[in-house]
């Protein structure tokens, strides 16, 4: 335990990495990256389901397997960008920490910056209702 504190001091009372998580800074985001995609997989199915089911119903009796790629292709949109958005904050909160060589609101910043290119993985039509969900948010 003294080890720990000594350790603390010395960095200038910056929490080292593996304190915080017990593994390496990339294993512990793709480990979270994973549990938000399982996450976000269970929560995105049934909301790109129900209207394909609810208002595209004769176009999944004429073309099924087309309607059911555009499904899967929304699905995993969502799952990547909500999961890159998860990891992608809490990695680089540790990146720019060791690289600025300490822990300010400015890596914070510099995270929220990184994760927000998540949004690329939606399509353009659904980035602006993300953007006017997220608005009242930031305010």
């Amino acid at each position: 335990m003294s080890d720990y504190w000594t350790e603390l001091a010395y960095n200038g009372g910056m929490v080292p990495c593996h304190a915080q998580h017990p593994n390496s800074c990339e294993k512990d985001a793709f480990i979270k990256f994973l549990k938000v995609a399982t996450m976000a997989l269970k929560l995105y199915t049934p909301l790109h389901m129900l209207p394909l089911i609810i208002f595209k119903r004769k176009a999944m009796l004429k073309t099924p397997l087309r309607e059911l790629y555009f499904l899967a292709k929304n699905i995993i949109r969502s799952v990547l960008f909500l999961s890159v958005y998860v990891a992608s904050f809490w990695y680089g909160t540790c990146i720019f920490k060791k690289m600025r060589g300490k822990m300010d609101p400015w890596n914070i910043v510099l995270s929220s910056i990184l994760c927000s290119l998540s949004i690329f993985f939606e399509p353009s039509k659904r980035r602006v209702e993300l953007a006017l969900f997220l608005f009242p948010r930031f305010i």
